[in-house]
């Protein structure tokens, strides 16, 4: 039988609910900005998120004069926010110092019968952090790093759930962004997974794999305060951690080798109970962007004058719950002779640095005739810029060496 989660969000989701602030980032905390690599100007949300609809109870570290200078009181309690008694939790210790470098500790405690433990004595000032946390059912949690001010301690409630690693079992819901830029000699994605967890118990991902294309290379996934990431494996991309209570979010890029061709497609997979995804590329004139089942995708600008082409979709219905999202670009200029219009201007060049002007005294002739063949070369290179057909980096290089190479040619005979 099908989640709950999923009929749930199909009434709270709406087409402008995937705004890059509802992407991946953090926790039940304000929205993170999207990674460098997506473009912007998404259009901001124009209702509660899920995690406002369904909010956990709030883990806390806050600072309490009623506590003395070094002392950190715990409080850990369940999902319905009782204190546990008789549980396990450590505080980390993280100390930095100019003289001894950085240093890692973790101290174990068990809450009393009033699901309290009490630290007393610890450093205090901006040299050392800490952290609790704690594990239950084989999910971690911890509450937000702190420093101990200088003239009263630190309280901090944490709160620990139920884990399950069956999704049906939990109250999970997915939103999801993929951007795709062309480069010079690869495609580079990037991915922005938000994992909604709208009941009291935590999903533990066992073995969920997200295809990818198995020649994808360069993976890399930012790693945030939680559990909560991404591994590469054969073929996809598996999720790990704790997606407790509230947002859960998962960034990662990845790359495709790309030859110069005039069209590339790709497939990747999706979470659990994935609701809404929407696909971003930054397009050149003419490129045009198809995801299998999407609507066409519109064409607008960034707020730096780039060119987006954005398509995405919303599931209607629990059955419509979308597993894969088949992407092609087309479009696009192709490399054609570019490789040997790029090697012939690099050894010009190389003739000009190294050949010729080992002579002492060139000719007025031979100097005209190289200064004329610069000058064509560098049109071009302009012109196979203006074709799509040289890249930015390479386009840089090869201009750089033609006109240190022209200069050589100005350069009054010795």
């Amino acid at each position: 039988m099908r989640s709950v989660a999923l009929a749930v969000a199909l009434t709270l989701l709406s087409p402008t609910v995937l705004a890059a602030d509802a992407g991946p980032g953090a926790s039940a905390t304000p929205s993170p900005s999207p990674p460098a690599a997506l473009p912007s100007g998404h259009p901001a949300p124009t209702q509660p998120s899920m995690e406002e609809i369904f909010r956990a109870p709030a883990d806390t570290a806050d600072e309490d004069d009623r506590l003395p200078p070094g002392t950190i009181l715990v409080d850990l309690r369940d999902e319905n926010d009782r204190p546990l008694p008789n549980a396990g939790l450590t505080l980390a210790i993280l100390q930095q110092s100019v003289a001894k470098g950085e240093s890692r500790r973790h101290v174990p405690a068990v809450t009393n019968d009033a699901g309290q433990a009490r630290f007393d004595g610890n450093e205090t000032g901006s040299s050392v952090a800490y952290r609790v946390s704690s594990v239950r059912d084989g999910g971690t949690y911890a509450a937000r790093p702190f420093q101990l001010p200088l003239t009263k301690g630190v309280h901090v409630v944490l709160h620990v759930y139920p884990a399950t690693s069956d999704v049906e079992k939990a109250v999970i819901v997915s939103q999801g962004i993929l951007a795709v830029e062309v480069r010079d000699d690869r495609i580079q994605i990037s991915q922005l997974l938000t994992i909604f967890n709208a009941g009291r118990v935590a999903w533990l991902p066992k073995d969920v794999v997200l295809g990818i294309p198995r020649e994808a290379t360069a993976f890399r996934s930012n790693q945030g305060m939680s559990d909560v990431g991404a591994d590469a494996v054969p073929g996809g991309i598996k999720l790990r951690g704790t997606f407790g209570p509230g947002r859960n979010d998962v960034e990662f890029s990845w790359q495709l080798p790309y030859s110069g061709t005039e069209s590339f497609d790709f497939s990747v997979g999706m979470p659990p109970h994935m609701a809404a995804f929407r696909v971003i590329a930054t397009a050149s004139p003419g490129m045009t962007l198809v995801v299998d089942d999407f609507p066409a995708a519109r064409s607008s600008t960034d707020s730096q004058g780039q060119r987006l082409l954005t398509t995405q979709k919303e599931a209607r219905r629990s059955e419509d719950e979308l597993r894969e999202v088949h992407v092609r670009v087309a479009g696009l200029p192709t490399r054609g002779s570019a490789p040997f219009v790029v090697a012939g201007l690099c050894a010009l060049a190389v003739v000009v640095g190294v050949g010729l002007w080992g002579r002492r005294t060139p000719s007025a002739a031979a100097r005209k005739e190289l200064q004329e063949a610069l000058l064509r070369e560098i049109a071009e290179l302009e012109r196979a810029r203006s074709a799509g057909d040289v890249g930015p980096k390479t386009y840089e290089r090869v201009r750089r060496e033609l006109v240190d190479a022209l200069a050589k040619t100005l350069r009054p005979a010795t």
